[in-house]
């Protein structure tokens, strides 16, 4: 019994084994037909549909069999997981033509074939000859494409995270915005010949993809089209003249980077992230550079210049103008301490972002325009000096420069303009010259390390946020008689019980009664905002004896003052006080004179 039993299911297991590998055997693999459009389903029995992993299919498709292939590979008109199993696909002998379902609908669009594109703007619906959103998201791990094609469409397969394998149509030129988006499997794409057009974020964020090479009747990347493709190591550009934006934004793979001698314009953030690149040339015909082409490649010790080159030229690797008048880029792999030349008037925008290496920087005077973020994210720099010839800078110029403690601004300016100092939290105090005249939005934000402000006389406004975040703020003073208006966030996340407002003594009283100012909880007066500088007598008898400062014969009221401006003893007519050594001011009718308790 126990033989006959061991036979019998020996028997059954078996049967059950040569079943499932004959049906393997008949459904993974599938070529088909279409002689009518719309009737793929019936070449495919429902029995075999979501088995068939390779599949070659020939002949004129509508929008029903595309949806139909669209759930053999995994997923359904709306995105929605199937059954499918379908991984490879070829459809190189396919014609599309107009008519049967959408094959893609997402919550705002739905997608067609047809033989002429267009587009209904009434319902948002897309009539497509290149197949846009066709596979997107799929199980697709190979795909081979229409030989007549003339596009890969938008998004056409966006998103297929599997796809290790991509042949292009013969007839094939342009490859659509996203087309091949977040494809992070596919290693390598064979461009044709005819590929003249690579459209806005064409590759971005293929992470496998290792090298690419341009055909030569390409001239232009469009923007981000290989953002993010950090396995990219090799690129051949062919006789591409112009670079957009971001293409090769995050490509931290790429070493060694050829331009071609036929580029014209390199267009902004083009290399930037790009973190093991340690040099490069700028060829002969270039004319047109953006902002922060080369910003975070932090292994980039020099930016050259080809010979003949009409518009840039480079000093020990840093990037000027021709003329040497606009220093353009500072390489971010160069470290230690740098002095622009003598005869520089401008530094671009980010010329010196996320520079970490920069330890201290010397301006010269010949400087007069800083542009934005120029020193973003300059961890290493410590302090930083404004010579008076500078008029103008720009917004977030020391954004998250950690170790930044000292500024010492210059004459040149009148406005902390918007977003000047924001972030800049290791800047621990900052002194404004007489003559600024006013303080922008956030232009001290989120400054976590300032523990000290003094603003000057001449100081108008103060706009919102200001110093919104400045948690460490001990000290602020202002030397403005009269409140000066501010709204309720300006001080946003200070403590306005430990903090000292310093204001002139004539205007304490005004500061306590203002309903913003008012907040602050200790409120001090110091020397009177006109006494600007000390002369050398008052109409009174002043004499000092034994740390005893004695004032005698004063027609009005006296008061004195430490150096710092702070208030230590008033009274009229006669005054005596005893006083610590070191220099003390007294006013009395608009006149003031130093003296000195030795």
């Amino acid at each position: 019994m126990e033989k006959f039993f061991t036979r019998v299911c020996g028997c059954v297991v078996a049967a059950v084994l040569m079943v499932a590998m004959s049906a393997q055997a008949f459904a993974t693999s599938k070529t088909v037909t279409v002689t009518e459009a719309g009737t793929l389903s019936t070449l495919i029995p429902a029995s075999e549909k979501n088995a068939i992993t390779s599949l070659t299919v020939s002949g004129t498709l509508n929008g029903t069999d595309i949806r139909f292939i669209r759930e053999m590979a995994g997923l359904d008109i709306e995105g929605e997981t199937t059954d499918g199993k379908l991984t490879e696909l070829n459809i190189a002998g396919i014609e599309l033509t107009d008519g049967g379902d959408a094959y893609y609908e997402d919550a705002w669009s739905k997608y067609y074939t047809a033989t002429s594109y267009d587009v209904s703007e009434d319902n948002d619906l897309y009539y497509c000859t290149d197949l846009s959103y066709a596979f997107t998201g799929t199980n697709l791990t190979k795909v081979v494409w229409p030989a007549t094609m003339w596009e890969v469409g938008e998004n056409a397969l966006a998103y297929c995270s599997d796809l290790k394998e991509f042949v292009l149509g013969s007839e094939t030129n342009e490859i659509k915005p996203h087309a091949f988006s977040r494809c992070s499997a596919l290693e390598t794409i064979t461009l044709t010949p005819k590929i003249i057009y690579i459209d806005e974020f064409a590759f971005s964020d293929c992470s496998s993809l290792k090298s690419i090479a341009l055909p030569a009747g390409l001239e232009m990347l469009d923007k981000s089209c290989f953002l993010g493709c950090s396995s990219l190591a090799s690129v051949t550009f062919g006789d591409v003249t112009e670079i957009r934006e971001k293409v090769f934004y995050g490509c931290k793979a790429l070493t060694n980077v050829v331009l071609p001698a036929t580029l014209t314009k390199l267009d902004k953030a083009a290399f930037d992230g790009c973190s093991s690149l340690t040099e490069i040339t700028l060829p002969k015909k270039l004319k047109t550079l953006g902002e922060a082409v080369f910003e975070g490649c932090t292994a980039l010790k020099a930016i050259n210049v080809a010979e003949g080159n009409a518009a840039f030229a480079s000093a020990d690797g840093v990037l000027f103008n021709k003329a040497k008048t606009n220093l353009l880029a500072f390489p971010a792999g160069k470290t230690g301490a740098y002095a622009v030349p003598s005869g520089t008037e401008e530094i671009a925008a980010s010329a010196f972002s996320r520079c970490v290496g920069l330890s201290a920087i010397t301006l010269p005077e010949t400087l007069t325009t800083i542009g934005d973020e120029v020193f973003y994210r300059c961890t290493g720099l410590t302090k930083l000096a404004l010579p008076n010839s500078v008029t103008s800078i720009g917004e977030s110029f020391v954004y998250r420069c950690s170790a930044l403690k000292s500024v010492t601004l210059g004459s040149g300016i009148s406005t902390i303009g918007e977003s000047m100092f924001y972030y800049a939290n290791g800047l621990e105090s900052i002194d404004v010259p007489e003559g600024y005249t006013s303080i922008g939005y956030e232009a001290f934000a989120s400054c976590s390390a300032l523990k000290s402000v003094t603003l000057p006389s001449t100081i108008g406004t103060i706009a919102a946020e200001a110093f919104y975040g400045c948690s460490a703020l001990e000290s602020f003073t202002i030397k403005v008689a009269a409140p000066i208006a501010i709204t309720a966030d300006v001080f946003e996340d200070v403590d306005l019980n430990t903090c000292v407002l310093n204001v002139p003594e004539e205007g304490v009283e005004a500061y306590k009664a203002d309903a913003q100012w008012g907040k602050f909880k200790n409120i001090n007066g110091i020397m009177p905002s006109g006494v600007n500088d000390v002369v050398s007598s008052i109409d009174a008898s002043v004499s000092v004896a034994d740390g005893v400062l004695t004032i005698d014969g004063a027609q009005g009221d006296i008061s004195v003052y430490n150096i710092g401006g702070v208030r230590l003893a008033n009274g009229s007519e006669r005054l005596s006080v005893t006083l610590n050594k070191g220099v003390y001011i007294v006013t009395l009718n608009g006149k003031a004179t130093k003296v000195i308790v030795k």
